[in-house]
């Protein structure tokens, strides 16, 4: 990950390790083996174990997120939603997927029955407009903070970067096309405002694997690009 560079960033990294120090106990084991020998042991320790993170990823495993955790099916279903749209829409618009978006410059993506985005040929529907972010994401930003606490509104108010405050839109750009068809500004407030699990738009269940493992990809572009 890179190092924070905006506000809103930073503030976003304190709460995940605030979170871990009060939820996660970490452990180790040291072996004196060398680079082949130590992946083998550290993916037996992966089986055998299931932590909810690990150094390296494995390529058998989906990411961390994704792991089947007890009771936690919907948060983990909203985490590929939200990744699966940033990473879809923080495409530029020359590279844009036709197979998804359709013929340049449409940008009407495919969608599932669940909410999620997938190619054309998968969909159950399309989305009924193209889907442009608003032409003042900080305002809709420091809008949907309104009910925030202070310390989210300040952040969103320091940070200058459009392209991640318009980031945090895009994860959210799907809510519409979710079964309750719920507004994007209502999707946006509610993760702002750190809601109740409950509370939180998002699909129902995860997709099956093939269509798991191709929204993971989707995903991986937008932290390949650098952002959070």
């Amino acid at each position: 990950m890179l190092q924070p560079t905006t506000p809103l960033a930073e503030l976003c990294i304190r709460q995940a390790v605030d979170w871990q120090n009060k939820y996660l106990r970490y452990t180790w084991v040291t072996l004196e083996l060398d680079g082949a020998e130590l992946r083998v042991q550290e993916e037996a320790l992966i089986r055998a174990h299931t932590p909810l993170l690990n150094r390296s990823a494995m390529p058998s495993f989906p990411p961390p997120q994704l792991r089947r955790l007890r009771r936690f099916e919907r948060a983990r279903a909203r985490w590929l939603w939200h990744t699966g749209w940033a990473g879809l829409l923080s495409h530029p618009p020359l590279e844009r997927p036709a197979d998804w978006f359709g013929p340049h410059p449409q940008i009407r993506p495919g969608v599932d029955a669940l909410g999620y985005p997938c190619r054309r040929d998968q969909a159950t529907h399309l989305s009924p407009d193209d889907i442009l972010p608003p032409e003042n994401v900080p305002e809709l930003m420091r809008f949907c903070a309104r009910a925030a606490n202070a310390s989210v509104r300040e952040a969103i108010r320091a940070t200058r970067d459009e392209d991640e405050l318009e980031l945090w839109w895009s994860a959210h750009a799907g809510a519409p096309m979710l079964n309750e068809d719920v507004a994007i500004e209502d999707s946006l407030s509610a993760s702002l405002a750190l809601a109740n699990e409950h509370e939180f738009p998002g699909p129902s269940k995860m997709p099956p694997e093939a269509r798991r493992r191709e929204l993971c990809k989707v995903g991986e572009k937008t932290f390949q690009r650098g952002y959070h």
